[in-house]
């Protein structure tokens, strides 16, 4: 692919996109895409960070997030009573409290009702195993993008394969995501690139190989 002689408008770079597309699409499935390619290109230039965050930030911030848990865990269940009753059953535990100069005060069933474990301590305790959990996952999945990847140009070769998938779906056939340099899938992520940022490159077959595989489009 040739660079541009001069800047496009996005007026060129749309008519551009809609003839790789598929020069044979009958007008009305044009006329459906060019809606598209348009909302895409205006989604592009919102520059949004990646669906799924950095891979190397999510990883520190869980296993800092699994170290508090942890550390929280460990105070919770080490309280000195009357705290846990003080601090998650406050409705039973003050009214109790204030006839403390009583015989209720000295009675060993009264402590005995106050050391049982508070219905509101053992759901978080419950929440934050559960929590603990979720950062567990997130580690094991390696949730997130390389910091190394540029997703801008992730994100122009989503919009290519988007168009490739939405005109794949009026025509029938099936769409062809062939990543190489000639392919239209990765012209359609040069342009989309360009009309998003204004700037040309040619070679998007490493975003268009991780998009290839992601299920993108929601079935009807």
């Amino acid at each position: 692919m040739r660079a541009p002689a001069s800047k496009r408008s996005e007026g060129e770079i749309v008519d551009n996109i809609l003839k790789i597309v598929d020069p044979t699409i009958k007008p009305l499935v044009r006329k459906a895409t060019k809606p598209l390619v348009l909302r895409l290109i205006s989604d592009l230039r919102a520059e949004l960070p990646p669906f799924t965050g950095i891979r190397a930030i999510n990883e520190e911030r869980t296993k800092d997030l699994r170290k508090q848990i942890n550390k929280l865990k460990k105070i919770l269940t080490r309280l000195p009573q009357p705290l846990p009753a003080a601090l998650f059953a406050p409705e039973m535990f003050f009214q109790l409290a204030v006839r403390q100069g009583t015989m209720l005060g000295i009675n060993p069933q009264t402590r005995s009702y106050l050391a049982q474990k508070p219905a509101r301590l053992a759901l978080l305790l419950e929440q934050l195993d559960w929590l603990h959990a979720r950062c567990d996952q997130i580690s094991g999945i390696k949730l997130g993008t390389h910091k190394a990847l540029d997703c801008r140009k992730l994100h122009a070769a989503i919009a290519s394969r988007e168009v490739l998938e939405f005109v794949a779906t009026h025509t029938g056939k099936e769409p062809s995501l062939t990543v190489s340099l000639t392919s239209d899938y990765n012209k359609l992520a040069s342009l989309f690139f360009e009309a998003a940022t204004g700037r040309y490159v040619a070679d998007f077959r490493r975003h268009c190989e991780i998009v290839a595989p992601l299920p993108l489009r929601t079935k009807e």
